[in-house]
């Protein structure tokens, strides 16, 4: 006589039904997650969209004045970055790009702060850079994400335009160069708290 195999091995690998207590549970979650992701979004709109007003407002264009402003406003965005990348409830692979674009604005916020001894074009070519990375970001997030991809598009590009024209152009004046980082911080805060709100 053939042994039968245990009740266990026989539905091993098999997808557990979805009952009413699972199915309870995944909208739990989802909301849990999505009510997470939505306070990231809305402090980091927010952040941004503050930094940009402030560079557009500050009295005076002068090397250190801008440096100072754009420096902190990289490092304070960063490090949010950085800390939704460790704490946040996104999916590993989206935590750990987020958590190293954290790290690219928190270098460039730093070599922003170094820009009166380094000189403006040190200022100027890290400005182009953040906006080529977190543009670059943001149309990725478009392809692999299914939330806000018109928003992500649009801040995207919005980014990405200004790096373009910083890099082709790297001796623009300071004046210049803090009202161009100011609108693109303002839009891409403005947009985030947007996306942040509908969620």
């Amino acid at each position: 006589m053939v042994a039968t195999p245990p009740a266990a091995s026989r539905t091993a690998g098999r997808p557990e039904p979805a009952g009413p207590v699972h199915v309870a549970r995944r909208l739990v979650d989802t909301a849990e997650r999505a009510r997470h992701s939505r306070r990231w979004s809305l402090t980091g709109g927010l952040l941004t969209a503050s930094t940009g007003l402030v560079v557009l407002v500050a009295p005076g264009s002068t090397v250190p004045g801008v440096a100072i402003a754009v420096g902190v406003g990289l490092v304070a965005q960063g490090a949010l970055a950085v800390a939704r990348g460790v704490a946040g409830d996104d999916p590993l692979l989206q935590r750990v790009r987020v958590a190293a674009l954290g790290t690219v604005g928190v270098a460039l916020g730093v070599l922003s702060l170094a820009t009166p001894e380094l000189g403006i074009l040190v200022l100027v070519l890290a400005v182009a850079a953040w906006f080529a990375v977190s543009g670059a970001d943001d149309l990725v997030h478009a392809v692999t994400s299914r939330g806000g991809r018109p928003g992500r598009v649009f801040t995207g590009l919005t980014s990405l335009v200004p790096a373009v024209m910083l890099f082709a152009n790297p001796g623009v004046s300071v004046r210049d160069l803090g009202l161009v980082f100011g609108v693109v911080f303002l839009v891409r805060g403005s947009v985030f708290v947007v996306l942040g709100l509908r969620r």
